[in-house]
C-alpha cells in the first residue's frame, strides 16, 4: 500500500510538472506596459500643460436667413436717363445715368411705370421704368 501512495504522489508531481512546463507563463506584454506608461504619463500632467478648452466643432458659416429677399441688380437700357427726387416727370432731377449703368432696384411705385433704384455710388432715387430692364416681380 505504501508503494501505491508513493506512486500517486509521484504521477500527481509528474502531473504538476507537466502543466507548468505547457502553460506560458504569464507575463506583462510590451503594448500592454507602453499603455500603462501613457496613462501614468497622462495622469500626472499638471493643469497648466492640459488645454484649458477643448473644440468641440469646426465653426459653422453664417448663413443667409431664409426669407433675405436678394437684390433685383438691373441696368439702364437708355443712352441718357434722369434720375429723380421723386416719381414723376416734375420731379426734380438728381443726377444723369447712362446705358450700362448698374442700379440696385428697391421699390416700385404703386402705378408701376416709377421704379426707387439706387446707384452703384449709392445715390438713390426714381427712375422710369422703360427705359430700363429691372423688373418689380423679381423683387
Amino acid at each position: 500500500m505504501r508503494k501505491n501512495i508513493v506512486l500517486i504522489c509521484l504521477a500527481l508531481a509528474g502531473l504538476s510538472l507537466a502543466c507548468s512546463l505547457i502553460t506560458p507563463p504569464i507575463t506583462p506584454q510590451k503594448d500592454n506596459v507602453q499603455q500603462a506608461r501613457a496613462v501614468v504619463r497622462v495622469e500626472s500632467m499638471t493643469q497648466e500643460t492640459i488645454p484649458a478648452k477643448m473644440p468641440t466643432k469646426a465653426p459653422q458659416k453664417p448663413t443667409e436667413a431664409p426669407n433675405t429677399p436678394k437684390p433685383n441688380i438691373c441696368s439702364v437700357l437708355a443712352q441718357n436717363l434722369h434720375l429723380r427726387a421723386f416719381p414723376g416727370v416734375e420731379a426734380p432731377v438728381i443726377d444723369y445715368l447712362h446705358a450700362g449703368d448698374l442700379l440696385t432696384l428697391t421699390q416700385a411705385a404703386p402705378a408701376g411705370v416709377w421704379y426707387q433704384v439706387t446707384t452703384q455710388g449709392g445715390l438713390t432715387g426714381w427712375v422710369n421704368s422703360t427705359f430700363t430692364n429691372c423688373r418689380k416681380d423679381n423683387q
